[in-house]
């Protein structure tokens, strides 16, 4: 029976002698170091890619990253008024401006730093409507009344008026001639993108 052993040739098998180079062993231990003392980079879990709130309105919103970060930043400019913990990744405060603000969050520990773009939109705050509650009209007489809020309405409505006056709902200007007497309630409203604000005006109307 044949030798079913691998010819030798000057002391050497014939199968390869090194399957790596030293300098391979030393790539893949230092790789497999970095993996089990570091694991890896952070990624951010935060599913929204928008974030909205109001001025005025208390705001809190936390970035969540995988793999243990160890500190968070935020490239961009945050909305006035909002900070960010660098060591909890918490971003608090009040909104004083509305407006959108692109910000990509970052993630950082020994690995890398893992990013996510996202938008925080600041809505202004919901307007107030101040002024007089009555006011007199005379009939077949010029009439004019402006309905005053802040926060910066973008739209005006007035319902119920007395015949003869008409509202410009974008400037929230009441005006005309009333050609009918009596007490009208009228209910005056002025929005813009964080909300509408109500509030009831009584024209009274009367001969001269």
């Amino acid at each position: 029976m044949r030798n079913s052993k691998p010819k030798m040739k000057s002391g050497y098998a014939l199968y390869p002698r090194k399957l790596f180079s030293k300098q391979h062993l030393l790539l893949i231990c230092c790789a497999l170091l970095i993996n089990i003392s570091f694991g890896q980079a952070p990624v951010i879990t935060n599913e929204t890619t928008s974030i909205s709130s109001k001025v005025g309105t208390s705001f809190g919103y936390s970035i969540t990253a995988s793999n243990s970060p160890t500190s968070y930043s935020i490239n961009g400019s945050l909305p006035a008024g909002l900070n960010l913990n660098q060591s909890s990744g918490l971003i608090s405060g009040t909104p004083t401006v509305s407006g959108n603000f692109d910000v990509t969050l970052n993630a950082t520990n020994a690995v890398g730093t893992g990013t996510k773009s996202t938008t925080i939109t600041i809505l202004p705050a919901v307007p107030v409507i101040s002024g007089s509650v009555v006011v007199t009209a005379t009939l077949g007489t010029s009439f004019s009344y402006n309905i005053i809020a802040s926060n910066i309405p973008t739209a005006y409505t007035a319902t119920n008026l007395p015949a003869g006056l008409n509202l410009n709902a974008t400037t929230g200007l009441i005006s005309g001639k009333p050609t009918a007497s009596g007490n009208f309630n009228v209910t005056l409203t002025a929005s813009n993108a964080g909300g509408t604000a109500a509030k009831t005006l009584v024209i009274v109307t009367n001969h001269n």
